[in-house]
């Protein structure tokens, strides 16, 4: 008996595929480059947003400095009207007005004081430090 046996090898070895793999290259290296650029974008952001945040800090620090100034005047104001309402050179109406615009003042003070420390902890977040302070 004789046997034959035969073997057969295929090897593809792609010559010319249509640039494909050269057209994937550039695809991979464009999105390599738009993934830099989107991260560029958001720490250009992220400084933007903690800049913003300082300034409106500070910015509250002073309105919050502004009203505590007022709240004095208006004090103040609302004391010499009580005065003059005693000795009779002040109507009740004109009292309550000076009451009224005290009332403001003390109103103006505690948002003041809230948007202060509320503008605080949106930099202490950005900042990375805890909110619980």
């Amino acid at each position: 008996m004789i046997t034959k046996y035969s073997f057969n090898l295929r090897v593809g070895i792609p010559i010319f595929s249509r640039f494909q793999n050269k057209t994937s290259v550039a695809k991979s290296k464009i999105q390599e480059d738009n993934s830099k650029l989107r991260l560029d974008q958001a720490k250009l952001d992220l400084e933007s947003n903690i800049q913003r945040a300082y300034t409106d800090a500070q910015a509250a620090l002073k309105a919050y400095m502004a009203a505590k100034k007022s709240m004095a005047s208006q004090e103040l104001a609302f004391n010499n009207s009580k005065e003059r309402y005693n000795i009779g050179s002040m109507t009740s109406f004109e009292l309550e007005q000076a009451r009224v615009q005290l009332i403001n003042a003390q109103s103006s003070l505690i948002n003041a004081k809230y948007d202060f420390v509320f503008k605080t902890k949106v930099l202490d977040f950005y900042m990375g430090k805890s909110l619980t302070n």
